[in-house]
């Protein structure tokens, strides 16, 4: 038996690629079957969760062929080019048309194989072979052209063994320090809450429109701020709003004839941005930088009144009170958005006299910890992201003949 790696074209390892089918919407018929989305890739594992939640109707003399077993690999063939997602659910089940099916041949291990291909993506083949259209698309000729090392099948099994068990290890690792991060920030929204229903004790709720500059009421901004250009104008939009983004160098620019109908609009230092459509909720507090600026009609402009403080209210329009109240005031299907007329009459719980100040000066310090802790978490969980990518491609594109002549020892 040969304990040599044998060079081959990536397609010898695979039976013909199956490309999958969206079909049509369900009849509740015998042509059901359940399809697999990109959106049900557990990326971090590179794993297709079991918990299918899309029904298509696809003839039955389309599903043959089609039908996904257990050790079938899932390829992303457009956005996230080549990135390959393992089966091993139970569910009678076909993939969508953003996907192609790769089957292991007889001879090779599909383990191997899955961990192969999350090797060549995490060294960027898929995007290498990527037509860049509006959105990439992977050549996949060309993909299953690249020349890769495959060691005997006894050593493959002994690779993926190896890679199954320290693989594992790092994932539970990754999930418990997403998990204490997700508690880091439901324990500071519970504060944030807490301390802002608690400012009722001494005060009142009040509409958010007595709240703001009555000169300067919420408004959203520019309709079609157009293609950004060189020098011109920044536009806040509501991917914008957050503290890290908020600079001239991270925004879009419009030019000063598509901003000026929209002059009631500006911004001015220590307004706060709130994003209203889409992903609506978040708030940001306008930098000295950004005065000038304008909005888009995916975010809504909130200038503080005298005697308002901006970081007390800052932190009110963050708490989950407010929150809920815009949640069930909500309008859309396809994008959920907040209108103007529902955020002014949302209600505050207002401190009074120096309590705001007070409050905002403890609230900023929570935040200041949460961010930290976040910081320093989000760091641990791209050390363990990158010792998978690095175990996974050593193991594999870069360690196989090593592998698998040790295993032959």
């Amino acid at each position: 038996m040969t304990t040599q790696t044998r060079r081959v074209r990536l397609k010898y390892l695979f039976e013909p690629p199956v490309a999958g089918l969206w079909g049509e919407d369900p009849t509740g018929g015998d042509d059901d079957v359940a399809c697999a989305r990109v959106a049900d890739f557990d990326r971090a594992k590179f794993m297709v969760r079991e918990d299918l939640d899309t029904t298509r109707a696809v003839p039955a003399s389309a599903q043959r062929g089609r039908l996904l077993e257990r050790g079938d690999i899932l390829l992303e063939k457009s956005g996230n080019v080549g990135f390959p997602a393992l089966f091993e659910g139970a569910t009678r089940a076909i993939s969508s048309n953003f996907l192609v099916r790769l089957r292991s041949r007889e001879g090779v291990d599909s383990r191997f194989a899955w961990y192969l291909l999350q090797a060549l993506w995490a060294r960027g083949d898929g995007r290498r072979f990527a037509n860049e259209t509006t959105l990439a698309n992977l050549d996949l000729r060309r993909f299953l052209a690249t020349w890769v090392e495959v060691p005997p099948t006894a050593a493959q099994r002994a690779i993926a063994k190896v890679l199954d068990v320290e693989t594992r290890h790092l994932d539970a690792l990754s999930e418990l320090k997403g998990r204490q991060r997700q508690l880091v920030a439901e324990r500071h929204q519970a504060l944030t809450n807490a301390l802002i229903v608690g400012a009722e004790d001494t005060g009142r709720r009040t509409p958010l429109m007595y709240l703001v500059d009555p000169a300067r009421p919420p408004m959203y901004g520019i309709l079609m701020p157009g293609p950004s250009v060189s020098e011109g104008i920044s536009v806040i939009d509501a991917g914008d709003v957050e503290a890290e983004r908020l600079h001239p160098d991270n925004l879009r620019r419009t030019t000063p004839e598509v901003e000026q109908p929209y002059a009631r609009a500006r911004l001015e230092a220590a307004d706060l941005v709130m994003s209203i459509r889409g992903s609506f909720g978040a708030v940001a507090e306008v930098p000295p930088s950004l005065a000038g600026a304008n909005v888009s009609r995916d975010v809504a402009r909130i200038a503080p009144a005298t005697g308002v403080s901006t970081r007390w209210l800052y932190h009110a329009l963050r708490s989950q009170f407010v929150f809920t109240q815009l949640n069930e005031g909500a309008m859309g299907s396809a994008v959920r958005g907040i209108n103007i007329r529902n955020l002014k009459r949302v209600q505050v719980p207002v401190p009074v006299g120096d309590a705001q100040d007070d409050l905002a000066r403890r609230l900023d310090d929570a935040l200041d910890t949460t961010r930290t802790l976040t910081t320093q978490l989000d760091h641990q969980l791209r050390s363990l992201h990158e010792r998978r990518r690095r175990l996974v491609l050593d193991q594999t594109v870069l360690g196989a003949k090593h592998v698998a002549q040790r295993s032959a020892a």
